[in-house]
């Protein structure tokens, strides 16, 4: 959830910076992922944790599964090897029910049962086991009832000990399934959150900016077209604001030095005249006027001399002209040659040098030029010198305006953070200033006095674009904007828009046109770069759904497997029982036509009893999360009492090789059990008429992997059927349902290694099992 106060702050963003803006989208950026990441990692690790609880749960039933597979083995063929894999058996499951740890009191209790279940069907096996041991070979024990009592009970205790291990893994499953169905839904939740803040900065901080930079474009342009009287609106209180501030003065300044120009001009144009006339008469002149004799003192002082000065001509007549006409340098404060003395010594007009300030009777100064010249009688003598000055302390402002506005403007145009580009009426730079080095990359020396076109700085298919504007340009428009991309000197493609005022002379036609450039590439990118966030967004939220689709499908396939399961092995047990019993009873009864008969019908209901155990099994394997149990386990061994137990048809011919390297291996037994089981079976059933079954296990050299190979000579895989072998439910023969494969697959993986197969139709099939061994063996959990 995106706190309101800080969409308060980012709301009241009017009066923040747009640098503060970013800042605090970034550190609400930073915070969310923070958030996010905090959250999976206590999710993953609650996932984690359920889920070396489920593993060993899973165990758990498998193991309580095995130990009824083995007490049925040990009924059937009497083997001492059964023993021993119930006594492992039931030491790791021991070592299992010790290392569970439930979480509430429910899985608590069902683990107690368990534990206990596990302990009299132990006690239970063992008194059997003694009773069977001590029992006499020659009479039907069948007829014992305390036989009979004695594997009611066991297989009672079997069925309770199946149950409650079922109910303790369903239970588990179930929790972990909804800590991760949790663990979906909060990370879908984070993401939509983050979603929306990026949607909520967007519209609330990009779109505002946005809005003041085409504010300030549509007030540049405004500006551009003459229009000095128009102000930029300046509503926030960011750089944008800043920038628009910067303008208004500009313009402001702009508009005083034209004003004062023209004022410069007309006082310029009235002392043309006065200097006209100043030629005919003294009377009429408007500049201060002083006479004075061959010694330099004063004769004569009109009115503007008297009022420049401070001395009235009572006073002044006949003192000193220095002693009145006070002048010293403005910036060195050095006292000015006086130039009476200069025209008397020269006899030629002379004039003050610039910046020449006169100080006045009251201590006061103005800035003043002058003139002097020699006054000459009827007989060519000089008889005296004049001296024209005027006040020049309003042309002098005036000019420093027009200069300081002139340098004003040439300030903002080198610093504005936009490219300044002024173009003559051929497109020729004279201008290069702003930001145009920094966004194009040529400095103002590459650029100026060449033509546009010169520099191949328009992107190719943009030409067009550009020779339009120069049309519109050319044929009279004063003002066009247009956007196109641009070339840096780098080769960087740039999305820039483009600000043109036009100078028009007297006629109307082009004398140059001033650019500003803005470059919005940035812009696209963040938009494309949304664009993409948020299709991102999109396609992650669907992945996540359609896994959650799939863990609830999986779920109820597992579910539905296990209760199958429960429900078909516990009377398949009885059967086998009922099975065994009969042939024991069989035993002693006189060899007969009937008893053949017999015989064979019931060893047929042992391999349906195989059949659809092997059934069941596919379909749990199948549907439940596989936890292999990394051990090491002697390769050979696995195959020979697989073999051992099958019993094969007298017309398949069986070869086995198990090379002295891959006898060793790290894999989960029961996984590796089932995945011959299955591959010998297939073999089998491909040869219905016979032939020769192949198994051969080898260390490849290069990579030190186990390899099994499990080969015939049937009738082979059909071309079509190929690409779909490993498809559940799918399947080339008339009965089965299609696992067999699609479970060896799913256990190979799980073992980290891959099955593979080559197969001609009519030629047989070779299956190849390739396990890796650079792994460590380590518990399940």
């Amino acid at each position: 959830m995106i706190n309101p106060n800080l969409l308060t702050s980012v709301e009241g963003s009017d009066k923040m910076k747009i640098k503060t803006q970013f800042l605090i989208c970034i550190v609400v950026f930073s915070l969310i992922l923070l958030i996010i990441a905090a959250s999976v990692l206590t999710t993953e690790q609650q996932v984690a944790q359920l889920s070396a609880q489920e593993a060993i749960s899973s165990s758990i039933e498998q193991g309580a599964s095995n130990l009824n597979s083995i007490s049925i083995d040990y009924f059937l063929y009497q083997n001492e090897t059964s023993l021993v894999q119930w006594k492992a058996n039931f030491t790791s499951l021991s070592s299992d029910l010790l290392n569970l740890k439930p979480s509430n009191v429910q899985q608590q209790l069902l683990a107690n049962n368990v534990s206990q279940d596990l302990q009299n069907l132990n006690t239970q096996f063992d008194d059997v086991v003694s009773y069977l041991q001590g029992a006499s070979r020659n009479a039907s024990v069948r007829i014992d009832r305390v036989f009979q009592l004695k594997w009611s009970n066991m297989a009672n205790q079997s069925s309770a000990l199946t149950s409650d291990a079922y109910q303790l893994s369903q239970s588990l499953d179930a929790q972990a399934h909804q800590v991760n169905d949790t663990n979906i839904l909060l990370i879908v939740s984070l993401v939509a959150t983050f979603g929306a803040f990026l949607a909520s900065i967007y519209l609330i901080v990009f779109r505002r900016t946005l809005k003041s930079v085409a504010d300030l474009q549509n007030g540049i342009n405004t500006i551009g077209s003459g229009n000095l009287e128009y102000v930029i609106e300046t509503k926030r209180q960011d750089e944008i604001t800043d920038l628009s501030r910067s303008f208004n003065k500009m313009t402001a300044n702009l508009k005083e030095v034209t004003a004062s120009k023209t004022d410069l001009e007309q006082a310029q144009a009235s002392l043309r005249e006065s200097e006209q006339r100043w030629s005919t008469t003294l009377a009429s002149i408007g500049d201060a006027v002083i006479a004075t004799d061959l010694s330099g003192k004063i004769t004569f002082m009109n009115g503007v001399a008297e009022e420049l000065t401070g001395w009235a001509m009572s006073e002044a007549s006949l003192k000193h002209v220095k002693e009145i006409f006070n002048i010293v340098n403005e910036q060195t404060r050095f006292e000015v040659e006086d130039p009476v003395s200069k025209v008397l010594e020269n006899g030629l007009i002379v004039g003050l040098a610039n910046h020449t300030v006169l100080i006045r009777k009251d201590g006061t100064e103005i800035a003043i030029d002058d003139s002097g010249a020699p006054i000459v009688d009827i007989d060519s003598k000089i008889s005296g010198v004049v001296l024209i000055f005027r006040d020049i302390t309003e042309r002098k402002k005036a000019e420093e305006t027009l200069r300081e506005g002139e340098q004003r403007l040439k300030f903002h145009a080198e610093n504005i953070p936009l490219a300044v580009v002024e173009w003559d009426r051929d497109f020729v730079v004279t201008r290069w200033a702003g930001d145009a080095e920094k966004m194009f990359g040529w400095t103002s020396s590459e650029t100026v006095g060449k033509p546009i076109m010169d520099l191949r700085m328009i992107y190719e298919p943009d030409i067009p674009i550009v020779e339009k504007t120069m049309g519109r340009l050319t044929s009279g428009e004063t003002k066009v904007v247009s956007s196109n991309r641009n070339i840096t000197k780098d080769g960087r493609v740039i999305y820039c828009t483009w600000y043109n005022s036009v100078l028009l002379d007297e006629k109307g036609k082009m004398v140059s046109v001033f650019s500003f450039v803005e470059d919005y590439t940035s812009r696209i990118t963040a938009e494309k770069a949304l664009e993409e966030t948020n299709r991102n967004l999109e396609k992650l939220v669907e992945e996540r759904t359609k896994q959650l689709r799939d863990s609830e499908r999986l779920a109820a396939i597992g579910a539905t497997a296990g209760m199958v399961g429960h429900d078909i092995r516990n009377p398949l047990q009885a059967i086998t029982g009922d099975v065994y019993l009969a042939k024991t009873e069989l035993a002693a009864v006189p060899e007969s036509e009937e008893k053949k008969n017999t015989l064979e019908s019931l060893q047929e209901i042992e391999k349906n009893i195989d059949y659809i155990n092997k059934i069941v099994a596919d379909l749990q394997d199948f549907a439940r999360p596989l936890k292999p149990h990394m051990e090491e386990a002697d390769l050979k061994l696995i195959i020979s009492e697989l073999l051992a137990k099958n019993d094969l048809p007298e017309n398949v011919k069986v070869s086995v090789k198990v090379d002295s390297g891959a006898r060793k291996v790290v894999v989960d037994s029961a996984y590796i059990n089932r995945i011959m089981y299955n591959l010998v079976t297939n073999a089998v059933q491909a040869m219905p008429k016979g032939g020769k079954l192949v198994i051969r296990a080898y260390k490849d050299k290069k990579t030190s992997d186990a390899v099994i190979t499990v080969e015939d000579t049937g009738v082979g895989i059909p071309e079509n059927a190929k690409n779909k072998l490993f498809t559940p439910m799918f399947t080339t023969k008339s009965k089965g349902q299609g696992f067999g494969l699609a479970v060896i697959k799913r256990m190979t993986e799980a073992l980290s290694g891959n099955v593979t197969f080559e197969s001609q139709e009519g030629n047989g099939t070779k299956f190849t099992v390739r396990l890796p061994q650079n792994i460590q063996k380590k518990p399940d959990f």
